[in-house]
């Protein structure tokens, strides 16, 4: 199977077949719903073929996170923890993390204050940089009350003025069209504005196996087994993930709610094809959150013109 790179259009190989994880099956109502991981081998971005409908999405992340949600991905995953769907509630260690790691690119520019900032995705506005800021949107789906000194906006173009830093963290590795959606984020910038995206590091790691016609068929006769099977087999997965780094042979390419797997190449693309150049980096591949092995990688970026 080849397709082309969502990111630079070049050839897109299969390296495994895998199918939608069953606890996003039971939110949107789905038996059963196979796709492939392939990877472009001239940009280093590796991505699932199965991009959410709309019905998907608004089924996933209208209730992202919440009682409800994590009592479906908890009878699924059951080592999906309340520590691991609340990592990021409110004050907690993971946010203090997440926004040092942040605050850390940003200082390392000379930057030690900024104009108008947007959070896409900011959820209550607990993940801005510790820099003296002059006015902090967020854009999020949900209701959360927000932190003092915190504003919500409906979209960027609903912000009438000058927007000077745009922060996408943990966004991208969710939606369906990365390029178009850096370029939305992109074209509301000045030029010398900036952007900050972050993405996590967690490529599974697939066998020579999973590509195989013999391992489509034993991922359809899983799909077929007791949920107790299903779940046995996908914590053996989850265990190597974690440890060995590779899925074992007869374990579970699963689809979660990360669709894409970035390279610090597929990220450089994106921002030069929307006049964007990288203005600092970092990577952690061994970080940790809610006790979980997930790296990241924080990209600094101006624009141009």
């Amino acid at each position: 199977m080849m397709l082309l790179c969502p990111i630079c259009q070049s050839d897109s190989t299969m390296v495994a077949y895998g199918v939608l994880a069953p606890w996003i099956l039971e939110l949107t109502h789905q038996d059963f719903v196979e796709t492939n991981l392939l990877n472009c081998t001239t940009c280093e971005f590796t991505y699932f073929s199965h991009r959410f409908s709309d019905f998907e999405l608004e089924k996933l992340y209208s209730e992202y996170r919440n009682d409800s949600y994590f009592t479906v991905r908890n009878k699924w995953e059951p080592w999906y923890r309340p520590s691991i769907n609340n990592a990021y509630k409110g004050s907690s260690t993971a946010v203090d993390v997440r926004v040092e790691f942040m605050t850390k690119i940003i200082k390392s520019t000379g930057c030690r204050r900024l104009g108008t900032v947007i959070d896409i995705g900011g959820d209550e506005g607990q993940f801005f940089p510790e820099i003296p800021t002059e006015n902090r949107l967020v854009i999020d789906l949900s209701n959360k009350p927000l932190r003092e000194g915190v504003s919500r906006i409906s979209s960027l173009s609903e912000f009438v003025g000058d927007v000077e830093f745009i922060i996408a963290a943990h966004i991208l590795e969710h939606v369906n069209d990365p390029v178009n959606f850096v370029a939305e984020l992109c074209d509301r910038l000045p030029k010398e504005g900036m952007l900050y995206l972050e993405v996590p590091l967690d490529l599974p790691k697939v066998r020579e196996f999973h590509k195989k016609e013999n391992y489509q068929r034993y991922l359809l006769k899983l799909s077929q087994k007791t949920r107790t099977r299903r779940v046995l087999v996908d914590f053996v997965t989850g265990l190597n993930r974690q440890f060995g780094r590779h899925i074992p042979h007869h374990g579970l390419v699963k689809e979660s709610e990360h669709i894409n797997y970035f390279s610090e190449k597929s990220l450089k693309i994106i921002l030069g094809k929307n006049g964007m150049t990288e203005v600092a980096l970092n990577s952690e591949p061994d970080a940790k959150t809610g006790g979980l092995r997930l790296g990241k990688l924080g990209i600094l970026a101006k624009k141009l013109s």
